[in-house]
């Protein structure tokens, strides 16, 4: 034993020998034993912190129900079968995963804060998500990002982490076509009114632009524009327009159907309401001719 053979120690070791002076180090004691589980011990959670500051940024806990880590780097196709926004969070979209777990996606600190299109160099809102989808062939994620300054759709691609901006709007509603090519982003313009824009994901273009002045540039008339009903006292009517509101896709993924009413706003010093007014009508519009038809009332 080392504290038995100190001088022997000594008189083998060189002084200038690191080994040496650490063997003779824990010689001089006759607690050796404990000198050495004590380090080890000290190593040991140096080595764990050193690690975690490694894995920084890569790992996540999984944050809702999940019970295993994943690493944040990359999705391979059908690992994920679903998105969601945090009830928890709105900045933070959530990935239910194929074995049951759950995992953080995408958080609104990520997201580019200045646009890259057009108005080029705007502030992007990145205060919280309020709408998100997944692609039905399971490989991007569309999203709307609401906050202080302009609100934006965009894109998030699973397999290469990559973001895409697609349009500086109100996206109340997002929704894919059953082949994964299109988006129809539903939101309001700046007068207050719901238009319909449609995205195509492999150009990223927007391809079609469903509002009033689509039916005025065919020479259609929608219904009447004025609002003839009471006003109560105290306020005063303001804006009317049309609003755009998505129905559904066809199965082919060309047309859109969607619904036209007429809106006016009102207003006092402090408040503003919309009211929907006048018959509402039901139209499709085909993406790749534009051609425009009224669906009778009733028709499916």
């Amino acid at each position: 034993m080392f504290w038995k053979k100190e001088k022997l120690i000594e008189a083998k070791l060189p002084r200038g020998n690191l080994v040496g002076w650490f063997f003779l180090f824990l010689g001089r004691e006759k607690k050796a034993m404990k000198r050495i589980l004590t380090l080890f011990v000290v190593l040991t959670v140096l080595l764990g912190f050193w690690q975690s500051s490694l894995g920084a940024g890569k790992k996540a806990k999984n944050v809702e129900g999940g019970q295993t880590e994943k690493e944040l780097l990359a999705y391979p196709e059908g690992t994920v079968l679903d998105v969601y926004i945090s009830s928890d969070n709105p900045k933070i979209i959530i990935g239910k995963l194929t074995d049951g777990t759950t995992i953080q996606i995408l958080t609104i600190h990520q997201l580019p804060q200045k646009s890259m299109k057009t108005p080029v160099g705007y502030g992007l809102s990145r205060d919280y998500f309020k709408y998100v989808t997944f692609s039905p062939d399971k490989k991007k994620i569309a999203f709307s990002s609401f906050g202080k300054t302009w609100n934006w759709v965009g894109l998030f691609d699973l397999n290469t982490s990559s973001i895409t901006q697609v349009e500086i709007i109100d996206g109340e509603k997002i929704i894919w076509s059953s082949n994964s090519r299109y988006l129809a982003i539903e939101g309001k313009s700046a007068a207050g009114f719901y238009t319909i824009n449609v995205y195509e994901t492999e150009t990223e273009k927007r391809v079609l632009e469903i509002w009033d002045r689509l039916f005025k540039q065919k020479g259609m008339a929608l219904q009447q524009t004025r609002y003839t009903g009471d006003i109560k006292d105290g306020w005063e009517l303001g804006d009317e327009g049309i609003d755009m509101r998505f129905i559904k896709w066809s199965e082919d993924s060309e047309e859109i159907y969607f619904e036209t009413v007429n809106v006016a706003h009102f207003f006092t010093d402090t408040e503003v309401k919309r009211k929907e007014y006048g018959p509402k009508k039901i139209w499709a519009i085909n993406l790749y001719t534009t051609v425009l038809r009224e669906i009778p009332s009733g028709a499916k």
